[in-house]
């Protein structure tokens, strides 16, 4: 699996989603859900560096770096 990397850009902690923005720069930003993120949900802040994998166009296995 290829891994890629990014910056958190939004959360929206009561919908229990957000975005991140791909470190390319020329990616869209990548939706993804907090049940993706391996961790704990709680230190997810907009800036965040992470790790993770596209599937399906979503993020997944998100690691906070």
């Amino acid at each position: 699996m290829l891994k890629h990397k990014g910056l958190i850009k939004f959360i929206d902690a009561k919908k229990q989603m957000g975005f991140i923005t791909p470190e390319d720069g020329q990616s869209k930003d990548i939706f993804f859900r907090f049940r993706a993120f391996k961790g704990d949900c709680d230190s997810l802040k907009s800036g965040t560096p992470v790790v993770f994998v596209l599937q399906d166009g979503e993020a997944h296995e998100i690691c906070a770096l």
